[in-house]
């Protein structure tokens, strides 16, 4: 028997052992020689079959097993027509596998050049580690394939993908509609393509599906896939597949959910809102809104519509989602600076899927006569006399026509207007005029009031006061010499303790005032007797007592 040559290592490990079984009078065991090798196998059969230019076929995985009894140390994993190769490999090394272990990788068909092709894959190792596996695949130069496209939104529709229709509410009219263009992607001619629904055709109708024959490149015209009326609550699913006699059909599904989306509407206490009038805040009125579906309603929308939109506000427009059960709230208001008449106005909310839900409000604004009075800073003007401003405004809703000022109270003499009178003002409209209080008037406190009227019982009143200072009296005239006899004529002067104040007299024993003889000069006494009167003038304060001396000039 031929003996088998042992590596270094072994006879090292057999010497070993004897010496052990020598020295310790053991029997002597064997070591097993170390072996290296590993097996491929692949999921489904090395031959792919047959494919087409463009196919994308799915990849096989190759298992990797170690069947010796040590490690395999790194692997390297090859095809034997390396780049030119019509496969490709997912991994080109495998780290050491273990005794008993694996490990995978895959291998796909490029579908590149046409005719049979086999291909050898080799996984390789250290110590002489080997193994090969062949697989194989041929590419038809005949090429038989379509495509489909979505014609309204111009999207490819993938073999096996999902189409969703729009959820609408279980009350749909009008049912969403999908149109399918099929186009011959192949190069070669096509005939008989028919599409039809081949499960759940009892939800839906298909329009346009005997497509017949189609050349490469061409498009068909499209077919129309679209859900039928009256379906109930729930999704509805159909498969819709495109089929010819040279071609693998082509299917896809639909999806439609119809839902049970409602809402209601409620105002409290209802949405007749009676009389308005000009001018005067109306009280908000609450409209509360309900889910009364049975799904959330995602966002809605609240506004306007009727004959008179514009006449009424809203709080809110929004109403960002309302759970099943859920309500929310928002307030509808009248206008009040309308004209006279009936308002009326419908408020809606609507969302998605259909939901909407109204309801009516209304008021009456009956013609109203009104004006008011503003005087710019206030009707009290303390001790100024300066003119105010009085602007009058038309707060009805009706043209006020012609209007009268006057003044009337305690002291309407102490005031002046500058005009008495305004031809019209319309609704909203202004107009103005100034009042002053005159000067020279007594001092003390002076009111009045200014009074707006004009047809239809239109009134309107502000109440005006000023307030006049006692003013400080100028010091009285002192003459020097005084009254009295004398025995020859006199010089007479007249002086005021009063800075800046003037002296007028009188030499016939009236009353002095600031129309009579104005002191410049010493006053020369004829013979016989003279009464000297006299006041201090100064402006800012009264004028001064009168001053009063008697003269006897003897012969």
């Amino acid at each position: 028997m031929r003996m088998k040559k042992l590596k270094k290592s072994t006879l090292a490990a057999f010497s070993i052992a004897i010496v052990l079984a020598a020295c310790t009078g053991a029997t002597p065991v064997e070591v097993p020689m170390p072996t290296y090798s590993i097996r491929l196998s692949m999921s489904g059969s090395g031959d792919f079959g047959t494919m087409q230019p463009g196919d994308q076929p799915e990849a096989r995985t190759v298992t990797v097993t170690n069947t010796g009894n040590q490690a395999t140390g790194a692997l390297s994993v090859a095809l034997s027509r390396g780049s030119l190769s019509p496969f490709a490999l997912s991994a080109v090394s495998i780290p050491s596998i273990g005794v008993d272990g694996s490990a995978e990788f895959t291998v796909v068909p490029k579908s590149s050049g046409v005719g049979p092709s086999i291909e050898m894959i080799t996984v390789t190792g250290g110590n002489n580690i080997a193994a090969n596996l062949a697989v194989m695949v041929t590419v038809d130069s005949s090429v038989y394939r379509i495509s489909l496209q979505d014609s309204t939104a111009k999207n490819l529709i993938a073999p096996g993908s999902a189409y969703a229709f729009p959820t609408l509410n279980y009350s749909y009219t009008v049912p969403p509609e999908l149109s399918v263009i099929v186009q011959n992607t192949g190069n070669q001619a096509l005939t008989d393509l028919t599409a039809e629904i081949t499960a759940g055709g009892e939800s839906y109708t298909l329009t346009g599906g005997d497509i017949g024959g189609l050349l490469p490149g061409a498009y068909a015209a499209p077919f129309s896939v679209r859900p039928k009326t009256g379906l109930g609550e729930g999704t509805h699913t159909a498969t819709v597949q495109v089929s010819g006699s040279s071609i693998a059909a082509v299917s896809f599904t639909v999806n439609f959910t119809v839902g049970i989306y409602t809402i209601s509407l409620d105002i409290a206490p209802h949405g007749d809102f009676g009389q308005i009038q000009p001018g005067v805040p109306s009280s908000p009125r609450t409209v509360t809104v309900t889910n009364m579906g049975r799904q959330p309603t995602g966002l809605l929308t609240a506004a306007l519509s009727g004959d008179n939109p514009n006449s009424f506000i809203l709080s809110k427009i929004t109403i960002e989602n309302l759970a099943v059960g859920l309500t929310d709230t928002f307030t509808v208001t009248p206008k009040t600076s309308l004209n006279a008449g009936d308002y009326r106005a419908t408020v809606i909310v609507f969302g998605s899927y259909g939901i909407t839900a109204e309801l009516g409000v209304s008021f009456t604004m009956p013609p109203v006569y009104t004006v008011s009075l503003a005087i710019d800073g206030g009707g009290d003007f303390g001790v100024t006399t300066a003119p105010r401003t009085v602007t009058v405004t038309n707060t009805g809703n009706q043209p006020a026509g012609a209007l009268t000022i006057a003044l009337s109270g305690t002291n309407p003499g102490s005031f002046t207007l500058s005009k008495t009178a305004i031809s019209n003002l319309a609704p909203n409209g202004t107009d103005t005029f100034t009042i002053a209080p005159k000067t020279g008037i007594a001092s003390g406190s002076h009111t009045a009031t200014i009074t707006v009227s004009g047809s239809n019982n239109i009134t309107a009143g502000a109440n005006v006061s000023v307030t006049v200072n006692a003013l400080t009296p100028a010091a009285t005239p002192i003459a020097d010499p005084p009254g009295g006899s004398y025995y020859e004529g006199q010089e007479v002067a007249l002086i005021t303790a009063t800075a800046g104040a003037i002296i007028y007299y009188t030499l016939d024993g009236a009353a002095p005032t600031s129309a009579n003889e104005r002191y410049a000069h010493e006053i020369s006494l004829p013979t016989g007797v003279t009464t000297i009167k006299a006041i201090a003038v100064k402006d800012g304060m009264s004028d001064s007592a009168v001053m009063s001396e008697t003269y006897t000039i003897e012969e």
